[in-house]
């Protein structure tokens, strides 16, 4: 079933210096562990109006991985890609 074309990255939209999905912890169990939680609780837990799906699609660190947090379910919530974005422009306005 054809999926439509493919969407191009912007150019620089990579940043090497964050490296690696696994070297910032994201290898390993991390696709079961994400996965587990989508079925554990399939609704966004942030709701941002007006633009939340409802529907998570995306699990977030409450505390990041970078700061300390783990994979551990009491620091995870699950999340639309739309409301994960703009948690993650309001929180790190930097990147």
């Amino acid at each position: 079933m054809p999926t439509g074309p493919k969407k191009l990255k912007p150019e620089g939209h990579t940043a090497p210096e964050r490296g690696t999905t696994a070297q910032r912890g994201y290898g390993g169990d991390w696709p079961k562990i994400r996965l587990a939680k989508l079925a554990q609780n399939p609704v966004c837990e942030f709701q941002f109006p007006p633009t939340c799906t409802g529907w998570a699609s995306e699990v977030d660190h409450i505390l990041p991985l970078s700061q300390g947090g783990t994979n551990e379910g009491s620091n995870l919530r699950s999340t639309c890609k739309a409301c994960h974005c703009r948690h993650h422009k309001e929180s790190h306005p930097a990147r």
